[in-house]
């Protein structure tokens, strides 16, 4: 018998080592911020922006997620 070792990101998926795990969650979050920086540099007036940004809250939650999943979490082991 033998230990395998594989890195989870927050999709579900699995990686072999932490840098394609790394990887994979750096451009999930680069691709998140990506687009909602493109939609948020279309924003011209303040009340537009409060408007903007109360409409995407969800996304900001889901960006924070996507950042956190950057950070390998030591997990205890049996």
């Amino acid at each position: 018998m033998k230990r395998v070792i594989k890195f989870e990101t927050q999709d579900g998926k699995l990686h072999d080592n932490f840098l394609k795990a790394e990887r994979h969650a750096d451009v999930a979050y680069t691709n998140a911020a990506s687009n909602l920086a493109a939609k948020l540099v279309k924003v011209e007036k303040f009340t537009k922006m409060r408007d903007f940004l109360d409409c995407h809250l969800e996304d900001f939650l889901q960006l924070k997620s996507l950042k956190d999943d950057l950070t390998l979490v030591n997990e205890e082991e049996d």
